[in-house]
C-alpha cells in the first residue's frame, strides 16, 4: 500500500494508485511525498496513519525506525505491534528472545 503525507501531517492512502483506471491517475502529492507501507513511514521518521477502517476513521502512531531494524505501530486503543524493516510483525517469543540477548 502506497501512502502521502497531507497538509495536516498524517500518512494517507493514496489514492491515484488505489483508483488507477478509475479516472485518477496523478497524486496532487507528487513522487516525492510517496512512501510504500508502514515501514516507509517508519523510515521518513515515523508519523501519524490515517485510515478507514470498519466504516470509521482510525489513526495508528508509527514509530521511527530504531537502530535495530524495527519500529512500533501504536494502535488508537494503545495495542503496541513491534514490525521488522521489511514490514513482518515479529511474534511475542521473537522480541522476549531480542530482549534478553540485547539484557546480556
Amino acid at each position: 500500500m502506497r501512502y502521502h503525507k497531507t497538509a495536516e501531517g498524517t500518512w494517507m492512502r493514496c489514492r491515484a494508485v488505489t483508483r488507477h483506471g478509475h479516472g485518477v491517475t496523478d497524486c496532487p502529492i507528487g513522487g516525492d511525498g510517496h512512501v510504500s507501507g508502514r515501514a516507509g513511514i517508519a523510515a521518513r521518521g515515523g508519523g501519524v496513519e490515517a485510515r478507514w477502517e470498519g466504516g470509521h476513521h482510525v489513526r495508528a502512531t508509527v514509530g521511527a525506525m530504531g537502530e535495530d531494524g524495527t519500529f512500533t505501530v501504536i494502535s488508537p486503543k494503545g495495542f503496541r505491534k513491534v514490525y521488522t524493516a521489511v514490514g513482518r510483525l515479529l511474534t511475542l517469543r521473537e522480541r522476549a528472545k531480542a530482549d534478553r540477548v540485547q539484557a546480556d
